[in-house]
């Protein structure tokens, strides 16, 4: 598993990808190339409701 950055990318049997996000555990994107998953990163944003807290009203 390699850690890019506050992300974790774990190599899948099919030969794509995963790219978690260390901080809420989410999956952010899933990829054939790795280097794809840097947009998938990059845009990604941890919400309290991926993080296991309530929302605010």
């Amino acid at each position: 598993m390699k850690t890019e950055k506050g992300f974790a990318h774990r190599a899948n049997k099919d030969g794509s990808f995963d790219s978690i996000c260390l901080k809420c555990y989410a999956t952010v994107g899933t990829a054939y190339d790795e280097s794809d998953l840097d947009a998938m990163e990059a845009v990604h944003h941890c919400t309290e409701w991926l993080m296991g807290r309530p929302a605010k009203a």
